[in-house]
């Protein structure tokens, strides 16, 4: 496993009208990182870099010694796995056949035993096991949500990328998959991105933290360090009280 740098990237979807301005940042191996900032900051567009989705004008992702668009795609699949906001198009397949779709870097000709293990494993560790035949697009927003986490335990990366992952998920499971999170870094010594929108999760559970704003790092560091009264009303435009480690606003 290995450090992820982000140099210098720049991308833009109308001329002269820049989404991500110049951006840098490092990621330690083993950490869990919050990236957060309001809507349209460039939170997604970030993620989709890191994992090659999209490609930059200018800058580089280097994830050790290599930098991300020197990678095969058979590479780069077996070394981040990305989990999207909301799931686009359609999927036909029962939940078994979605997750089994994180082995597919290394299948050959069939899935083996140990594919199946493994699949088998990720759903358990989700709670999902129960719907495995059930079909994907007759699930719900949070049960999708869920199967498309177990899809990316099955990949078994060393980098896990998880854009708002727990957007359509109740109290319950959204601190189950945060928990799922800090274990994936605390026991499997994975190292786990999350684009978040709740302040109080990353407070929580993160080991680091990246404040966005207008495409660029406007702070980073430790969570108390960083997500701070005075840092909230700058991104957010948000009065808000830190009390016993949590955020409470007070006024807009």
């Amino acid at each position: 496993m290995v450090d992820i740098q982000v140099f210098n990237l720049t991308k833009f979807f109308v001329i002269g009208e820049n989404l991500l301005q110049g951006l840098s940042f490092e990621i330690h191996e083993g950490e869990c990182v919050a990236i957060l900032g309001r809507n349209g900051c460039g939170k997604t567009t970030l993620v989709k870099q890191i994992n090659r989705i999209l490609r930059a004008q200018s800058g580089t992702v280097q994830i050790g010694d290599r930098q991300v668009s020197q990678l095969e795609p058979s590479e780069l699949a077996k070394l981040i796995a990305y989990v999207p906001q909301m799931t686009s198009g359609v999927m036909n397949g029962s939940v078994m056949d979605t997750v089994m779709l994180g082995r597919r870097p290394y299948i050959q000709w069939k899935p083996t035993d140990e594919d199946l293990e493994i699949v088998a494993k990720a759903l358990i560790r989700l709670n999902i096991s129960h719907l495995s035949q059930r079909l994907f697009n007759q699930l719900s927003g949070g049960q999708k949500q869920t199967v498309l986490i177990a899809r990316a335990l099955a990949q078994v990366p060393d980098i896990y990328l998880f854009d708002e992952p727990v957007s359509f998920l109740d109290v319950k499971n959204q601190l189950e998959i945060m928990a799922i999170g800090r274990e994936l870094v605390e026991q499997d010594g994975k190292t786990v991105i999350m684009v978040l929108h709740d302040l109080n999760m990353a407070l929580r559970f993160a080991d680091h933290v990246v404040i966005m704003k207008d495409g660029n790092v406007f702070a980073q560091g430790a969570p108390r360090d960083v997500i701070t009264e005075e840092n909230i009303l700058a991104v957010y435009g948000t009065h808000a009280e830190i009390k016993n480690g949590e955020y409470v606003i007070t006024s807009l």
